[in-house]
C-alpha cells in the first residue's frame, strides 16, 4: 500500500528509538520536509513526525 492512500485513515506509526507506538489520523505528507501530519484523537493534538524516525506506518483497524 502507497503512502497516499492512508491519508485521511487511521494508522499507527512504530518509531525506531520510542518503545511507544503513535495511533492517529494521517492529515497530511509534506515531501519538501519529509514530515508526516498526524492527528491523534486520543488527546486531541497535532503532531509533526519526520519520516527518517519512522520505523512502521500501517492502517489501524
Amino acid at each position: 500500500m502507497k503512502l497516499n492512500e492512508l491519508i485521511g485513515k487511521e494508522v499507527r506509526i512504530k518509531f525506531y528509538a520510542e518503545t511507544n507506538d503513535v495511533v492517529g489520523t494521517l492529515s497530511d505528507i509534506d515531501t519538501e520536509t519529509n514530515v508526516v501530519h498526524i492527528h491523534v484523537n486520543f488527546n486531541r493534538t497535532d503532531l509533526l513526525v519526520p519520516l527518517y524516525s519512522v520505523k512502521t506506518i500501517s492502517e489501524e483497524f
